[in-house]
């Protein structure tokens, strides 16, 4: 049985975020356009492996970053982020979102995102699954799979075909 604590996670992390559809519809065309909604991975302690959702957004427009936080609830945190380009000197600035937090969002944006759907419901999949377990709990084929499979959405430019 759940205590009154794990309902009201699993509540805060299974529902939707509060805004309107003409913002969501604009949030999630910035996320296809120059956005990132992904797994990440990484060993802790050299000894086994965390997977942690994400989303992230880059523009050269803070004060556009720092709205979405703000409809995301004030979810994440904007980082100054140095471009790879060679052709660019221009300051860019980078919102994350990181960890379980990811999933309102997702359900909130997946209705009104159309070239990284596929990869939110992947993500958001992984978080519900993730809901219930401990933080150092092994992750089952079913989560490696979907791990795998947002690796190969995200790898080919999303024109992967849902199977």
């Amino acid at each position: 049985m759940q205590t009154k604590k794990e309902i009201h996670r699993y509540q805060q992390l299974t529902s939707s975020i509060s805004i309107p559809k003409v913002e969501a519809a604009y949030v999630a065309a910035i996320i296809d356009g120059e956005g990132t909604i992904t797994l990440g991975r990484w060993k802790k302690k050299k000894k086994y492996w965390l997977i942690h959702p994400r989303i992230y957004i880059t523009n050269q427009n803070k004060q556009l970053l720092g709205i979405i936080k703000n409809l995301f609830g004030n979810r994440g945190y904007i980082i100054v982020h140095k471009s790879k380009s060679s052709y660019s000197d221009n300051i860019c600035y980078r919102l994350y979102v990181s960890g379980l937090s990811v999933a309102p969002i997702l359900k909130t944006l997946i209705p009104y995102l159309r070239l990284k759907r596929e990869q939110g419901k992947l993500v958001y999949e992984f978080c519900i699954k993730r809901l219930n377990k401990g933080v150092n709990t092994k992750y089952s084929d079913d989560e490696w799979y979907l791990f795998r499979k947002v690796r190969e959405y995200n790898s080919s430019g999303g024109k992967l075909h849902a199977s």
